[in-house]
């Protein structure tokens, strides 16, 4: 496919794709506006990069989803994460217990979290964020099924052996 054949189909397929990307980004970014910047930014990479986009490999669907991936890597990468103190301050009577202990789950979330490679992060989002099955995660990729099942089942090895080593 050559590249006025590839700019045919970016711009035949831009507005179903431009949909799912802002799905895939809304749903990981809450701020509307950064999601939007981040969309953007997803589509002006993917045009002056269209001659990287190899047919033969994959979708266009799913080479744009590694873009977006990057991006919100990127972007998360970016923002550092704070308690605010504060607001901890100011819970109930009755419920400091609840809300301490699901603070400290979060944390301990997050510092797991830190054990898994960027791509297995995405993994996860796919699954628990976005509610897709093996099969539709499997389908993005342009992995099978089963090659995706068994990433998950490594990974939550991994991750209940860094759980017990470290929090348990």
């Amino acid at each position: 496919m050559n590249e006025q054949e590839k700019k045919n189909l970016f711009l035949r397929e831009y507005s179903n794709l431009f949909d799912y990307v802002y799905r895939y980004v809304c749903y990981r970014v809450p701020q509307r506006e950064e999601a939007e910047d981040l969309v953007s930014e997803t589509f002006l990479q993917a045009y002056h990069r269209l001659w990287d986009f190899d047919p033969s490999r994959g979708q266009l669907r799913q080479w744009l989803t590694g873009i977006a991936k990057n991006k919100l890597l990127m972007h998360w990468r970016r923002r550092v994460v704070s308690v605010d103190l504060d607001a901890v301050a100011e819970i109930p009577d009755g419920q400091e217990g609840e809300t301490l202990a699901l603070l400290d789950h979060k944390l301990i979330v997050e510092k797991l979290l830190d054990h898994v490679s960027d791509d297995m992060s995405a993994l996860l989002a796919f699954r628990y964020v976005d509610g897709l099955s093996c099969e539709e995660i499997a389908e993005i990729l342009g992995k099978e099924a089963a090659a995706v099942r068994k990433s998950f089942s490594r990974l939550h090895k991994k991750l209940q052996k860094v759980y017990e080593e470290h929090y348990a």
